[in-house]
């Protein structure tokens, strides 16, 4: 069963070590992502 993700605030080094897990991880599934300069 899949798990789905919400990858909040990342951007830069940050997403790109998310995107890498998370693309290669057939167990999850992202489902949103912000990126951090829309949190204030």
């Amino acid at each position: 069963m899949k798990r789905n993700a919400i990858i909040i605030g990342a951007a830069g080094r940050d997403f790109h070590n998310f995107n890498t897990f998370f693309r290669k991880n057939k167990d999850y599934r992202v489902v949103a992502f912000t990126p951090s300069d829309a949190i204030r």
